[in-house]
């Protein structure tokens, strides 16, 4: 992984606190976690956004008809 998986996006004038975080199961399927920090972003919210790239698992057949 690149980048650590929690980041500071709180508050976005002086970010101090990673709350902002996104939970994928299995673990290893979190390629890339980052923060989003551009002048729009720091407008649209008190808090930074955040991205991130999942590998998708196979999900077998029987669970999508769920």
């Amino acid at each position: 992984l690149g980048s650590p998986r929690w980041q500071r996006t709180f508050p976005v004038w002086a970010p101090m606190f990673a709350l902002d975080r996104v939970w994928v199961r299995p673990v290893g399927s979190l390629l890339d976690f980052s923060v989003h920090r551009s002048p729009a972003s720091r407008r649209a919210s008190d808090h930074f956004p955040v991205t991130a790239r999942v590998l998708p698992a196979a999900v077998p057949l029987r669970e999508r008809a769920r």
